[in-house]
């Protein structure tokens, strides 16, 4: 919380005078023009990976956060300097941490076309130093975006991101009002090419409905995440390979749902479903999907657990430990009756 204060607003203001390309009247140090790009020099391939250290000066992250501060108030920094440097290093925004990203987002003058470079090296799960930078840096290349873009897909697409982002860095209301604008988006593009975009609608309603149940919103969520499975169902039936995965996690998240509003019994045959199908998965490609496998395990222990069936909750929650030799094969994974009788109305599964 306290590293916007690093280093100090003197020694930045030092920095930036002793740097030629400002109008005031104190000597400029020809020395300093090329000293960022030599302190902040990293060896090819050093940056694999988000806020990657590998390889980076042990100075990097201050460094480059001490450029961002001053370039709030020196814009020759910013031009000659700070921006050139993330040109050609991406992965020095990402390493500088999730405060130094916040500010670099909040310059008025940074191009879209950087933001993007930064935005492209963040990582794709959940990161705790680095959720709330990111947030911001999606932010703003979603207003830009949405300024600009007319297409609809797109459109839907920077809602999609923008809402993950926040979602991540616990903006949950926010997240939910650009889950909202995704879902929109994508309803109508599948009216109109349910080929081209079912897919997408699917996922959509997926991650709204955990949206939802973030804000609290939980008895709402149940039907969105109905309708997410309901549509890959549909899905699977045209090409299993393709969206059995879908599947399986909308089941996951269906059997979550449906458990946060008390209808315990009937989470726990979606859940199961959903271990069906990713044990089915997992032997067809292990590396790909076990770890999915493992999540709906521990998932549909604790549905067990939820219905008083502790004894059978044991085997399951020791299970994601073990190795898939001992599995038994799968003979086809169907959908269990009561997820058919749950899923029946819509004439879908």
């Amino acid at each position: 919380m306290l590293e916007p204060l690093y280093p100090d607003r003197l020694g930045e203001d030092f920095i930036a005078l002793s740097t030629p390309g400002h109008s005031c009247d104190f000597p400029v140090d020809p020395w300093a023009e090329a000293a960022p790009a030599r302190l902040l020099a990293t060896p090819a391939g050093a940056g694999d990976g988000p806020a990657a250290g590998g390889g980076m000066p042990t100075w990097a992250r201050h460094a480059v956060t001490t450029l961002i501060e001053a370039a709030h108030r020196w814009p020759h920094l910013a031009r000659q300097q700070l921006y050139p440097l993330l040109a050609d290093a991406p992965d020095l925004a990402v390493h500088a941490g999730g405060a130094a990203l916040t500010r670099l987002a909040d310059l008025d003058d940074i191009d879209a076309r950087l933001l993007a470079a930064i935005a492209a090296r963040l990582p794709v799960q959940r990161h705790i130093d680095l959720d709330i930078g990111a947030a911001a840096v999606v932010s703003r290349l979603a207003e830009d975006g949405l300024a600009d873009v007319t297409d609809p897909a797109a459109r839907a697409r920077l809602h999609e991101a923008l809402a993950v982002r926040l979602s991540y860095a616990g903006l949950h209301t926010r997240a939910l009002a650009e889950g909202h604008q995704a879902v929109g988006l994508w309803r109508r593009l599948a009216a109109l090419n349910p080929a081209a975009y079912l897919r997408d609608l699917a996922d959509s309603l997926n991650n709204y409905a955990v949206l939802l149940a973030e804000v609290g919103r939980r008895a709402e969520a149940v039907p969105v995440s109905e309708e997410a499975v309901r549509l890959n169902c549909e899905l699977a039936e045209v090409d299993r390979d393709a969206h059995l995965p879908h599947l399986a996690m909308s089941l996951t998240n269906h059997a979550n749902r449906l458990a946060e509003v008390g209808r315990r019994a009937e989470a726990v045959p979606v859940s199961q479903d959903a271990v069906r199908l990713r044990r089915a998965l997992a032997e067809v490609d292990r590396d790909a999907h076990l770890p999915h496998l493992a999540t709906s395990l521990t998932n549909h222990a604790n549905r067990l657990a939820d219905v008083g069936r502790r004894a059978e909750a044991v085997p399951v929650s020791e299970e994601p430990s073990a190795s898939t030799a001992s599995w038994p094969r799968s003979t086809g994974t169907p959908i269990c009756p009561a997820t058919r009788k749950a899923l029946r109305p819509t004439g879908v599964c």
